[in-house]
């Protein structure tokens, strides 16, 4: 039988989990609306043959199918095994930024964290074009900072998820174009004696 401090301890114990569970929720669902509708330009799938179907970290052990997603009412539509292409974002070849986000976990973009300025990324098209990218950046931001999400003038990869206690941070990944859709050759290799 517990003592009458006990129960009260206990009482006071499950209320406060209670209370940190639902606040850490009601955080979540926060952090899920992270721009604004002005930005959302485009809401449907572009039929381009170039629209993202694939994307390779091979450094960092990322390879995740991509589909198409939206910003609705100022949220991410996120699927929940793939990456997703936000359709207004740029395609490849069109020059700008194209845009590729997803959850953190380990079947979508959990990995990213071990990516390094230096990593190529391979991003596959829907015509089956590898387009490789060169990470220049990568930093962590808050959930409202749009500014990855702004357009670039030359074409830019920027893949976006989710990090931090409770996900209340963004992991912010930028890489520029090294090798042309219209290279399909393969590169050089020097065996050594």
């Amino acid at each position: 039988m517990l003592g009458k401090g006990q129960r009260i301890g206990l009482t006071l114990l499950i209320a406060g989990s209670l209370l940190v569970a639902g606040s850490a929720y009601l955080i979540y669902q926060e952090q899920q609306r992270v721009l604004p509708p002005a930005l959302v330009l485009q809401q449907t799938a572009p039929e381009a043959n170039t629209q993202p179907v694939h994307l390779e970290l091979i450094n960092a052990g990322v390879s995740v199918k991509v589909e198409p997603g939206y910003l609705q009412n100022g949220r991410w539509s996120v699927v929940p095994d793939a990456a997703n292409y936000l359709v207004s974002s740029s395609l490849p070849d069109e020059g700008g930024n194209i845009l590729i986000y997803g959850h953190n976990k380990k079947e979508v973009l959990a990995n990213l964290k071990q990516a390094e300025i230096g990593e190529v990324v391979e991003l596959t098209s829907k015509d089956g074009q590898k387009r490789q990218y060169e990470i220049v950046k990568r930093y962590v931001t808050g959930p409202n900072d749009t500014s990855p999400l702004e357009e670039r003038r030359e074409e830019t990869l920027t893949i976006y998820t989710c990090t931090g206690f409770l996900d209340t941070k963004r992991l912010v990944i930028e890489g520029q174009l090294i090798t042309p859709s219209d290279d399909t050759s393969e590169p050089d290799v020097v065996q050594g004696t």
